[in-house]
């Protein structure tokens, strides 16, 4: 939260105490024929004090924590206390004797007004320090607890990257050997080519969790590429991409499982000309991306490729997204489809 939206909700909470003691002291006094409005004004004065040293008690909170109770925390609390609470009620007596909220029933004479306020508000005063750094500290887990998720999670989308990558540049480099055992060594330094760049882009953008789905794109045409030197007569590609969907924000390598798994049990498992069509579109506030092969759905177990895809988009959206891979026209299609975003 940034420095001015955290003065929203500190405001509006001290804000609505002077309110609500203001309209307490009204109500139990309402036969004296005080004014309110002096009362809220008076009330509203008074609780200034501790809305302007939220924020920094929230920072002194930060870097010394009163709670577990220990010696030097606790020291450094009650001087803090000692130094704090005295200066509010002298404020406090102050603004009292300026705006005279109760009329003539207000005490005039600072020194005696203040010693007796001092016997009977610090106790209160204590109640109200002590309940600002529990508030600050709870905040202070809390904001831990997220981050610490947020690491978690990110450690986990970058276990699954580490899963994907290996499978996929072990699989290129066999075809790559097959080419080359095969003697078709210009073929060979293509892949290896396109392999490269490949590489390059995905070091580019290693910890980026997300890209722009024309970039994507790119690297899966160059994929597709890639296998049509192995499948050279076999395979037909079609790539359909929406202008207005290009900017949107997708996992990286989100496709590139999707066109192995196409190629796997489609074009390799057939002598025919095979086809992978994709399709990417924005509808209102979701991206949609469609793969179609021509083959048929296997129903085994699925392999590391669409478990992570699935994985990822699990941990990316939770369960904002929708991933289906279904029988289709002679073939099997593969649907993504994921809240629109952008890549900032």
């Amino acid at each position: 939260m940034t420095e001015r939206r955290a003065w929203i909700p500190i405001a509006t909470a001290w804000g609505l105490l002077a309110l609500v003691l203001a309209t307490q002291t009204y109500l139990a006094m309402i036969a004296h024929g005080h004014s309110l409005v002096r009362i809220i004004a008076y009330q509203l004065s008074v609780w200034t004090f501790w809305a302007v040293l939220t924020p920094l008690l929230f920072r002194f909170t930060q870097r010394v924590p009163l709670f577990p109770v220990r010696g030097r925390a606790l020291s450094l609390h009650v001087a803090a206390m000692l130094a704090l609470i005295p200066a509010h009620i002298a404020l406090w007596v102050t603004i009292t004797i300026l705006i005279h909220p109760y009329d003539a029933m207000t005490e005039t004479r600072f020194g005696p007004y203040f010693t007796q306020a001092i016997l009977v508000r610090f106790p209160f005063e204590i109640m109200i320090y002590l309940a600002v750094i529990a508030v600050a500290q709870m905040l202070e887990l809390q904001s831990r607890a997220a981050r610490l998720e947020q690491s978690l999670a990110s450690a986990r989308l970058h276990v699954l990257e580490l899963q994907l990558q290996p499978h996929f540049l072990f699989n290129t480099l066999n075809a790559i050997s097959a080419l080359v055992r095969a003697q078709k060594n210009s073929e060979a330094v293509e892949v290896i080519a396109g392999l490269s760049d490949l590489l390059r882009y995905t070091l580019d953008h290693a910890g980026d969790q997300r890209v722009p789905l024309e970039q994507e794109m790119s690297m899966l045409r160059r994929y597709l590429n890639i296998q049509r030197v192995r499948f050279p007569d076999r395979l037909n590609v079609k790539i359909d991409v929406d202008e207005n969907a290009r900017r949107g924000a997708v996992p990286m390598l989100i496709l590139q499982p999707l066109a192995e798994n196409a190629i796997r049990h489609g074009v390799a498992m057939s002598a025919a000309a095979g086809r992978i069509e994709v399709r990417a579109y924005r509808e209102s506030s979701s991206l949609h991306i469609e793969m179609f092969n021509t083959g048929t759905l296997k129903r085994e177990k699925q392999g590391i490729g669409l478990r992570n895809t699935e994985e990822r988009l699990r941990q990316l959206y939770a369960s904002a997204y929708r991933f289906e891979l279904r029988d289709a026209d002679d073939g099997v299609l593969a649907e993504i489809t994921i809240p629109w975003s952008e890549v900032a």
